[in-house]
């Protein structure tokens, strides 16, 4: 907003002699306050500089008055750097101001993170319980491509689809936890025949819809 000035710029003697950016500086600090002065102060210091330095001066205003929230703050200051940054780098940035302004769960958060790094990433979405029989359920995962290729890599491919191979994996995983509770004393699948008939309401990974990926 303008100030309001007994006497105009031109007559006050301390503006006597100024010429150039001082006097348009001096002229600004006389006639405007807040906003409308940092907006001129901003035109008349950087008139020099690059339309980009310009922009980005201009959005730390923007933010100090309340014209864009911070979030738009974040996303516009990382637009300006785009150029200099890697597609992946960019990728990694824009879901950190995701995560901070609560646009992404901690779960998805690490799972997009894990893909855009191509890093294997696997969890356990979900763990069913029968409320009458808590030894008898199921369990949902989440994962991604990279996964599957460690998988692979480790001797679990080729198969059909992504989710045998991880069932190959899980199933595997499953053995080699009951084997570490037999202890290694017997043969784990006669033990396990022995297991499931006698408890014919537990429901093992082999009887899961697999429409539902749950295993």
């Amino acid at each position: 907003m303008s100030k309001k000035r007994f006497l105009p710029f031109g007559w006050s003697p301390s503006h006597w002699g100024l010429t150039g950016k001082l006097r348009e500086a001096a002229r600004a600090n006389h006639e405007l306050e807040g906003e409308e002065l940092e907006r001129r102060w901003l035109e008349i210091n950087l008139a020099d500089r690059t339309d980009k330095e310009m922009a980005r001066v201009a959005l730390d205003i923007d933010k100090k008055y309340g014209k864009i929230t911070d979030e738009e703050y974040d996303r516009k200051v990382l637009e300006s750097r785009s150029e200099i940054l890697s597609p992946k780098e960019k990728e990694l940035e824009e879901l950190d101001i995701d995560k901070k302004y609560g646009n992404v769960s901690n779960e998805d958060y690490d799972k997009r993170r894990a893909t855009i790094l191509d890093e294997p990433y696997v969890n356990f979405t979900k763990i069913h319980t029968d409320p009458k029989n808590p030894a008898s359920g199921s369990v949902a995962l989440d994962y991604n491509k990279a996964f599957v290729q460690y998988l692979e890599d480790n001797g679990y491919g080729p198969a059909p689809t992504d989710d045998e191979i991880v069932d190959r994996w899980f199933t595997e995983l499953c053995k080699n936890i009951a084997l570490d509770a037999f202890d290694g004393i017997g043969d784990f699948n006669e033990r396990l025949d022995e297991h499931e008939a006698r408890n014919p309401d537990i429901i093992y990974k082999r009887d899961l819809d697999p429409e539902k990926k749950e295993r």
